[in-house]
């Protein structure tokens, strides 16, 4: 529900993905993938967004993570297909 919640759960569990929104309460998408480096975590990132234009901040995000951007509303076989091709990747620099 949030970017704190996140990482909490980052520092309990291991995960091969990160699926987030940008704009959350507490710790944007942003400021969560920051978080992430600094901690050290490196994993595919998906970010799902609803604006139709992306502030500068997500814009570089998305492309030093080498992220995929998913606009809502979306379809759950096009999610599916994007973790799907997210997790195969190779060679891809992780967030």
């Amino acid at each position: 529900s949030n970017g704190q919640i996140a990482t909490e759960k980052l520092l309990i569990n291991s995960y091969d993905l990160l699926i987030t929104d940008f704009r959350m309460p507490k710790m944007n998408g942003v400021e969560l993938i920051q978080w992430c480096r600094t901690h050290n975590f490196h994993f595919p990132v998906i970010f799902i967004t609803a604006t139709a234009s992306l502030l500068p901040e997500e814009n570089i995000a998305v492309s030093d993570c080498c992220a995929t951007l998913i606009h809502k509303p979306l379809s759950l076989q096009h999610l599916l297909n994007t973790i799907d091709f997210s997790l195969k990747r190779e060679h891809v620099t992780q967030c």
